[in-house]
């Protein structure tokens, strides 16, 4: 993590303060692989917009009495304020240094934590391909959408249900030899009422798909998604057999838990309060990213680190793009709603 002190803050601030340096400065730009430029910007502002909120939220307060909702918005305040990137002999910028708030919410933390979800997946993907051989399917288990004070209460029962069908179902045991757990809550605009839905990929045998005896229909997933999520209802399963290229399923079901787009709302400070509020207290201390099985012992085996709470700087998305070759620094500046190039101190 890359810690720097309020005086190098202040000072870094006032370096971009003179109208004439400010026609000179140098913007970020940080271009990927593939041509795009990374959304450093938009995710600071809505980053901003989001510690706003939190000012403003009731999340109660810990054991000194301070407001929990205030230390928030501070930790998200200083959330990448600093970013150091190495400079690549391939033209490209690598990030080295980043200050992080891992503020569950935080747009920018999440956008890095999705990166870096996508990038184990690849190469565990990657890996299973090269040296097992297995086939996938891609299943997302749903229930029927909750308003907020029962989010908490949804999200417990999806969780201890999948657990309870990968742990007790005979048939999902004997079939599925990993999976791939990730969590989503998204929400209706026009309703207000959330949508929570686990998105998993599971390694199966060859012979899945041609011995009856080893398939397991649509159908049945249903059925034991009913029974073991102790549900009253016939809940939706979607199951879907990849071909292909698994990038673009890893692409598909790598998500972080929730995007910005839906509790960040400028134009209605009041609402994103409630539903920040919501959110906040549902999705408290939760692990929303699991592997089991064979996903599990590769993940483990290729050394990666801890999806959700491990390193936010390095998510694999510059591996192989040149060596170091300098370095630069980047502030954002307030006033200017940027990042531009600075020197610390």
């Amino acid at each position: 993590m890359f810690k720097s002190s309020k005086n190098d803050m202040f000072k870094s601030f006032l370096k971009f303060s003179n109208k004439e340096e400010k026609n000179q400065v140098e913007k970020l730009r940080d271009i990927s692989g593939s041509g795009c430029e990374r959304p450093w910007k938009s995710k600071k502002m809505a980053n901003m917009e989001l510690a706003k909120i939190y000012y403003r939220v009731d999340i109660g307060v810990d054991e000194r009495g301070k407001s929990r909702g205030e230390k928030k918005a501070v930790r998200l305040e200083k959330c990448a304020v600093f970013l150091v990137f190495a400079l690549l002999t391939s033209g490209r910028k690598r990030l080295k240094k980043m200050s992080s708030c891992r503020v569950r919410l935080c747009p920018v933390c999440n956008w890095r934590r999705g990166l870096k979800i996508f990038y184990h997946m690849k190469k565990i993907m990657e890996y299973m391909e090269k040296h097992c051989d297995y086939r996938y399917i891609m299943v997302t288990f749903t229930v029927r959408n909750c308003e907020g004070d029962k989010l908490s209460g949804t999200i417990d029962k999806m969780l201890n249900g999948f657990n309870r069908m990968m742990s007790n179902n005979k048939q999902v045991k004997r079939v599925v030899k990993g999976y791939y757990r990730g969590f989503e809550v998204t929400r209706n605009k026009e309703n207000g009422t959330y949508h929570p839905h686990i998105h998993c990929i599971f390694a199966v045998y060859k012979s899945y798909f041609t011995e009856s005896e080893s398939y397991i229909t649509q159908k049945q997933f249903s059925e034991y998604w009913q029974e073991y999520a102790k549900l009253e209802y016939v809940p939706i399963v979607d199951v879907r057999k990849i071909y292909g290229t698994t990038v673009e399923a890893v692409s598909e079901v790598a998500k972080y838990a929730v995007k910005e787009g839906d509790y960040v709302i400028p134009e209605d400070v009041g609402l994103s309060v409630e539903i920040v509020g919501e959110l906040d207290g549902a999705l408290h201390k939760r692990r929303f990213v699991a592997y089991g099985g064979e996903f599990k012992r590769v993940h483990k085996e290729l050394n990666l680190d801890d999806t959700e709470g491990g390193d936010l700087v390095e998510v694999g998305e510059e591996e192989s793009c040149g060596e170091d070759n300098g370095e630069e620094v980047y502030v954002w500046c307030v006033g200017y709603v940027e990042y531009v190039r600075g020197v610390v101190g």
